[in-house]
């Protein structure tokens, strides 16, 4: 039981001046923590700073709004631009024929292809005809130039 020995016969002297370093300890925080004066000031400079953040905001929020302003107006011509082409392809699209107009579009298309084909051979025949008659036909405008 040594230290117990020690500590007991230092505890008088711990217990005197633990309250002289505590009176130190407290005097010494006391001069760090601030004061109302210090309080007032810090306050009024924050007061100051927000004002001017405030100031600052409201121009930031004038030329801004400003800006947007414009920004929408020529947002609203733009989109009033593409309504009115919409409109005018939904017009257009309107006049297109439909499933059943295609439809008879078809059956024309394939009725006409038919007839040039007939006619197709109509004049495949006559050329066959007219390649008969060129070659006697030359030789007689010959004969005939020639005056033979």
């Amino acid at each position: 039981m040594d230290w117990l020995d020690e500590a007991n016969r230092w505890l008088p002297l711990a217990s005197f001046l633990a309250p002289g370093m505590l009176i130190i300890g407290g005097l010494a925080i006391k001069g760090k923590l601030a004061t109302k004066d210090d309080l007032n000031r810090l306050s009024a400079e924050r007061t100051a700073s927000d004002t001017a953040f405030k100031e600052r905001l409201d121009k930031l929020e004038g030329h801004w709004g400003d800006r947007v302003g414009a920004v929408e107006k020529a947002s609203e011509k733009r989109m009033a631009a593409v309504e009115a082409t919409c409109a005018a392809v939904q017009a257009e699209i309107r006049h297109l024929p439909d499933q059943d107009a295609l439809g008879e579009l078809r059956d024309r298309i394939a009725g006409v292809e038919a007839n040039v084909k007939g006619l197709s051979a109509g004049i495949d025949g006559l050329r066959e005809v007219l390649e008969r008659i060129e070659r006697p036909l030359d030789l007689l405008m010959k004969h005939h130039l020639k005056g033979d």
